[in-house]
């Protein structure tokens, strides 16, 4: 876990509107070894949740969300991504930090052909993976043992 604070009260604002990769690259290469008599970190949680159909666009990335999207990797049939959240939490203390993500997109089709309904019911214990298509990397694992009253549990 790397901090950034910044050597003048309220200056926080300056940092974080002129931070840039190069900068970061270059603390990160001025970094040395200093003997610190204390050090105190605040304790704390953040979560947050964003809505990435919002966020992306205006970052350029509307392909996705539209009609003309390309997504046969995932459906033969035209598809676009209709809804995108993501959910993230970092927890520091006295044990260290831990963070994690996840996300999820909802699919829609372009022209609604008729497709018949089926059910599927997740009522048990299961594993999830969430990969990257390529190279095929697995971004998070996971073991869900209790699930909410979703049928008969075994």
């Amino acid at each position: 876990m790397f901090i950034f604070m910044p050597t003048m009260i309220g200056g926080l604002g300056d940092l974080v509107m002129n931070l840039t990769a190069q900068k970061i690259d270059t603390y990160l290469s001025d970094l040395r070894w200093t003997d610190l008599r204390e050090v105190q970190i605040p304790k704390f949680q953040i979560e947050n949740t964003h809505d990435l159909k919002t966020i992306l666009p205006t970052m350029g990335l509307d392909l996705p969300f539209s009609c003309s999207a390309h997504l046969g990797g995932i459906s033969d049939e035209q598809i676009k991504v209709s809804e995108s959240i993501q959910k993230t939490v970092i927890i520091v203390d006295e044990e260290g930090s831990q963070a994690a993500a996840a996300t999820s997109m909802s699919m829609c089709l372009c022209s609604m052909p008729f497709v018949p309904k089926e059910d599927f019911i997740l009522d048990r214990p299961f594993l999830f993976l969430l990969r990257n298509n390529d190279p095929w990397v697995n971004l998070f694992a996971g073991v869900v043992k209790k699930l909410p009253n979703i049928g008969s549990q075994q």
